[in-house]
């Protein structure tokens, strides 16, 4: 017989059995008897994959959290790291170094006050210093000074009440950096030279002070302001004094004395005489000649 066959329908029908092959026959004996095996196996396999990419995941995920933080921080640090530490250190001041209040006596009433500013700032100016003496918890008259980088201010109260518990009030501080050193590098070259303390048995007078002031700057000054402080032979303050020179010309020596009106009580060692100009305000500068409309004062001055 055939083994294809025509059916009753005319269809072809094929009947054709193939061998099946060894190895397929193997492998479904092994599948049968290891079956449980094979699937813990696989779910064994899978566990591990699961972990595998759960690992592989946390991992990355912590080094983006680190590389993230990593690199706020360097953001952050960033600006920082930019500025120069000890170039931002000397865009801020340092404080003014205060000295002690000197009560130095005047009359049986009233006494002068004497207190020293330091400003060891080099590139810093007090442009204005406002500040009150305070006499027994009573703040006195409301002044005002400036303080130029690198210097002293002698600052004194004349006719204070009497009083033990004396103390100086800083009220405002108005900083100005310096950019500028044209004039303010001429600070110190207005010399004294010769100053002593002569003394004078008038009743009127106690004695007068004489000394030589000498401008060595280019300019010419419309007033110099002089604190005069008498010291004893320990160097103690005294007395206290303040006098002003006038049209003080540039290369200009001058002879000058002050009188000194108010009792000296013990012996007068030396002398210090202290020019102060206001070198950040252009108008203490004196011109030649006054322009129109200057206040009156302002007279013609020449070389």
């Amino acid at each position: 017989m055939d083994n294809n066959m025509e059916n009753k329908n005319g269809k072809i029908q094929a009947t054709i059995t193939e061998e099946v092959p060894e190895w397929k026959l193997n492998l479904a004996y092994f599948y049968t008897e290891n079956k449980a095996i094979i699937k813990r196996i696989l779910i064994f396999a899978l566990f591990f994959f699961d972990l595998t990419v759960i690992m592989i995941g946390g991992t990355v995920y912590v080094n983006y959290r680190a590389g993230t933080i990593s690199d706020r921080n360097y953001l952050y640090a960033l600006p920082k790291n930019l500025v120069n530490q000890m170039a931002k250190a000397h865009m801020v001041p340092k404080d003014l170094i205060m000295g002690e209040v000197l009560v130095l006596r005047n009359t049986e009433e009233k006494n002068n006050l004497l207190s020293i500013i330091q400003n060891d700032n080099t590139n810093w100016a007090v442009k204005k210093l406002t500040y009150a003496f305070v006499v027994n918890g009573q703040e006195l008259d409301t002044r005002s000074t400036f303080i130029l980088p690198q210097s002293n201010k002698y600052l004194a109260q004349f006719n204070a009440p009497l009083g033990t518990n004396v103390d100086l009030k800083i009220i405002s501080l108005e900083w100005e950096r310096m950019r500028d050193y044209t004039a303010v590098s001429y600070k110190n070259n207005i010399k004294i030279s010769g100053a002593e303390f002569v003394p004078n048995q008038s009743s009127v007078i106690s004695g007068e002070v004489n000394f030589t002031i000498f401008n060595e700057t280019p300019y010419n000054f419309w007033e110099v302001g002089l604190p005069i402080i008498l010291y004893d032979q320990y160097a103690e303050p005294l007395a206290v004094n303040y006098a002003v020179i006038n049209n003080l010309d540039s290369q200009e020596e001058r002879e000058v004395s002050v009188n000194w009106q108010e009792a000296i009580y013990r012996t007068v060692t030396s002398v210090g005489i202290y020019p102060e100009v206001n070198l950040l305000n252009k108008e203490v500068i004196m011109r030649v000649k006054a322009g129109p409309g200057d206040p009156p004062g302002l007279e013609l001055k020449s070389n």
